[in-house]
């Protein structure tokens, strides 16, 4: 069985994409971590929910 999914996909209408300053406090953070929030606003930007790359629990799962 084949599931097919359609949805509208935003292309970025602007040159440049302003996303929010992410701040590093602790330099332990795993580099997903840190990075989640603005990934999340490109992604959202394009018309999805948020980073596909991330699990439910907002767990790094890209390559």
């Amino acid at each position: 069985m084949v599931k097919i999914i359609t949805r509208q996909i935003y292309p970025i209408d602007r040159d440049n994409l302003i996303i929010p300053e992410i701040v590093v406090e602790d330099y332990a953070m795993k580099e997903s971590d840190i990075l989640r929030p603005a990934f999340g606003d490109i992604w959202q930007a394009c018309g999805w929910n948020s980073c596909k790359y991330y699990d439910a629990y907002g767990n790094w799962i890209g390559r």
